[in-house]
């Protein structure tokens, strides 16, 4: 059994979510065009649909879900490195699509970058597609079932 939960991220949650995002993104800092991942994470959470996974006091990731007009985006996404590997990046893709489909998604988009090789594998994985590429971002996209 996972010893993990998912939850609405809360303003107070702004510090510690940031610090995940700074942990996952650190082995690919070197990366060029790589976004500034960590900034904005308190606007996000006033915004947009932000969730957070943590054992504990711990947080161990979080996503960033933008939706607009017909429109649903992963903005941002992350899994502490030190819990990869228990279900945690699944568990909140799965909840994006929910929510995307509950507002009416007929799909999510996201942009990755093209180095992250591993990380675009898993979206792969997961169902998700490439629709295009500009410089280091590429694009990517998930229908979701009505």
């Amino acid at each position: 059994m996972d010893d993990w939960t998912i939850r609405r991220a809360v303003p107070e949650d702004a510090a510690a979510l940031t610090a995940c995002f700074a942990r996952a993104y650190a082995p690919h800092a070197h990366l060029p065009d790589l976004p500034p991942v960590t900034r904005g994470i308190g606007d996000d959470i006033a915004n947009h649909y932000v969730w957070l996974a943590e054992r504990g006091d711990e947080v161990l990731g979080g996503a960033v879900l933008v939706i607009g007009p017909g429109s649903a985006k992963l903005s941002n996404i992350c899994v502490d490195p030190g819990a990869a590997r228990n279900g945690i990046g699944r568990a909140l893709l799965r909840l994006i699509e929910a929510e995307a489909r509950a507002w009416g998604a007929q799909a999510v988009t996201l942009t990755t970058h093209a180095e992250m090789e591993e990380t675009r594998r898993f979206y792969d994985h997961l169902g998700w597609r490439e629709t295009g590429r500009s410089g280091n971002r590429v694009y990517m996209e998930k229908p979701l079932p009505s």
